[in-house]
């Protein structure tokens, strides 16, 4: 079964396919870094052939698993966030310097996190569907996401699947996400030449624009936002390749001020207790009444008030529509809870 596995990866890996992970992960470390602001460095860290069976045993609960759709290969794959990454960049995105919280873990993902965690599932889901375009036309669409393995059944377990692991850093310590994609999708490119010299390297122009590329099918539309304009003819280097970071909101909004206010302290707690501690310092930071604020703080466990307070205190500017995200959320919890 080794042998057998062992030729399967090297002929992917001679083949013009195996370049869609390459421009994949060169794509997203500018959409990523842009969004931002932060220096993310984004390598592939391995490449692997397996069964799918044995590719979830490895899938560390809690993890964002997405599940997608490939047209028109008929098929299936997915994009997986590990815990540790959906916290770092949680914290990058809501204001923090997107440090790994190495003192952080549950075994569940709060609404907020899921809802970020989809969000950059599907704008790196329009990166890969790019750089796979740029060696065959395919659409990929998001379908649903899980954050336990054992729920995932998009192929059969015994089927093979190509892993591709990629490391995401903005510190020391790297995070973890990976692509699985069933090899049957892949075999039908075998025969391509390699396409380093007959395709182009997207030039960032403004993270800021949409990269209207077929991507319509997704239920949840992506904030991360690109516009790919013309390219030079070989593939570029890093020195070559233009980035544009985009401008960012400050950590407060007028409009999530006035929404904060209408709500009562009991329904903003009930939310806030299941929050990450940069979550919870975001939201009060943007609560002008300092009565509800300490009344909030009060409700949380003693052990976490003073990491909340001191997150409070060096809060950084956040992405565009960072807030209206956590407005959205908060809407919905509230008006189930009703």
């Amino acid at each position: 079964m080794t042998e057998a596995l062992d030729r399967k990866l090297e002929r992917f890996q001679q083949s013009a396919i195996s370049e869609v992970f390459e421009l994949f992960v060169r794509i997203f470390t500018v959409t990523l870094s842009s969004a931002v602001m932060l220096p993310y460095d984004i390598k592939i860290s391995s490449v692997k052939v397996m069964t799918f069976k044995d590719y979830l045993q490895t899938v560390q609960v809690p993890a964002s698993i997405n599940s997608f759709k490939i047209d028109p290969l008929d098929g299936h794959g997915l994009m997986v966030l590990d815990s540790k990454l959906v916290w770092s960049l949680l914290h990058a995105f809501y204001g923090g310097y997107g440090e790994p919280d190495t003192c952080f873990y549950r075994r569940t993902f709060s609404p907020m996190e899921m809802r970020l965690a989809n969000r950059l599932t599907v704008s790196g889901l329009e990166d890969l569907q790019f750089g796979w375009k740029m060696i065959a036309p395919v659409k990929i669409s998001y379908l649903s996401a899980e954050s336990e393995p054992e729920k995932v059944d998009i192929i059969h377990g015994d089927s093979i699947v190509v892993i591709c692991t990629i490391d995401v850093m903005v510190g020391s310590t790297p995070d973890r996400m990976a692509v699985c994609i069933p090899y049957v999708h892949f075999e039908s490119y075998f025969s391509q030449p390699r396409a380093v010299d007959r395709h182009k390297t997207p030039v960032v122009k403004d993270i800021n624009d949409y990269l209207n590329s077929g991507y319509f099918l997704s239920p949840v539309q992506p904030f991360l936002q690109k516009t790919i304009t013309s390219f030079p003819k070989e593939l570029a280097t890093d020195e070559t390749t233009e980035k544009t970071k985009p401008e960012a909101d400050p950590q407060s909004d007028p409009q999530m001020k006035a929404y904060l206010a209408d709500i009562d302290a009991e329904s903003l707690a009930n939310c806030l207790i299941h929050e990450h501690p940069q979550t919870i310092a975001l939201i009060l930071a943007n609560i002008t009444d300092n009565s509800k604020k300490s009344i909030l703080m009060n409700r949380l466990p003693v052990k976490l008030r003073p990491e909340v307070e001191e997150r409070m205190n060096y809060l950084l500017s956040i992405p565009s529509g960072v807030l209206t995200e956590i407005e959205e959320v908060l809407k919905e919890q509230i008006e189930a809870a009703e």
